[in-house]
């Protein structure tokens, strides 16, 4: 293999030994989730915010995973019957059916499952992520989310790590502060810019607008039950298409309708349609133009 073992030996000095190997150098193993880590990924997601579903989903096809999409618990549960799936990937707030009681369905129906679940949310708190822990869920990862960790956690979970991978998901609050829109817009725009502006940015706006206009209908009459359903609704969207700046007002509207500060919610609320308008602006101008 052209290698060399050579010897020195001086009277009086001693012998010296030294040698020479040659090896061809390879290239070392690659994780197996830096280009596609999903691979070979069965993925059942249930959210019933359909834009949230639809670009959640093209992330996870994009890292390699096949996905089967769930509009709420009941069709996660029907799709649980014909097969399960490699991960059951579950918003925790949805209408007829969320998260919760479908894991406490699932818990009576399956309880020797094998695959992981892991539970969505736009607040890595609150009572309803202690109740979805104690009900078998794995993981607990706040929107939006965030393809390498998720992969991480699955494969400690499958054993495919010594380490247990804590519960990660979009860092809202890390964001810099001068921006109205997240990385996350980046990470979906390097996707597919043509469908997010033809179709999610447009109707990231009339929805908004729509609920915006709804959330000021119950401010007047005090209803903050449906703020809060309806910050909470808002906040999810804008945490996945990296609405920051939206996101932050949210999120204190959630909290405030909690405790039924409405000062605190009068003054997130106001100025919010404008904001509003200069985002959308910022996310139209950070698409390229079509060659």
């Amino acid at each position: 293999m052209g290698s060399e073992l050579l010897v020195e030996s001086n009277l009086g000095n001693g012998t010296s030994f030294s040698f020479v190997i040659r090896s061809p150098v390879t290239q070392a193993e690659q994780p197996v989730f830096e280009a596609r880590p999903l691979s070979g990924m069965t993925i059942l997601y249930a959210e019933d915010e359909a834009i949230i579903r639809h670009l959640t989903a093209r992330q996870l096809r994009d890292a390699g995973a096949t996905v089967i999409e769930a509009e709420d618990g009941e069709v996660a549960l029907g799709e649980l019957r014909k097969k399960a799936p490699d991960l059951l990937l579950i918003d925790i707030e949805m209408p007829r059916l969320d998260g919760v009681e479908t894991l406490r369905r699932l818990r009576t129906s399956d309880p020797g499952h094998r695959y992981p679940i892991f539970a969505l949310t736009s607040h890595i708190s609150g009572l309803k992520c202690a109740t979805a822990r104690s009900l078998g869920a794995d993981e607990v990862f706040t929107k939006p989310v965030q393809i390498l960790p998720l992969a991480a956690a699955f494969m400690a979970r499958r054993g495919h790590s010594g380490v247990h991978t804590p519960s990660i998901g979009g860092e809202l609050w890390q964001a810099d502060q001068g921006t109205l829109v997240s990385e996350n817009f980046f990470v979906l725009l390097r996707s597919d810019a043509t469908a997010l502006a033809k179709k999610h940015i447009p109707a990231f706006e009339d929805q908004m607008r729509n609920d915006l206009e709804q959330l000021a209908v119950e401010m007047a009459v005090e209803n903050y039950e449906n703020i809060k359903q309806i910050a909470h609704r808002c906040l999810g969207v804008c945490l996945v298409l990296g609405a920051q700046a939206i996101s932050k007002r949210l999120e204190v509207i959630e909290n405030a309708a909690d405790s039924k500060q409405k000062d605190q919610i009068e003054n997130r609320v106001a100025g919010l349609i404008e904001l509003l308008e200069l985002t959308v602006q910022e996310m139209r101008k950070a698409v390229p133009a079509p060659i």
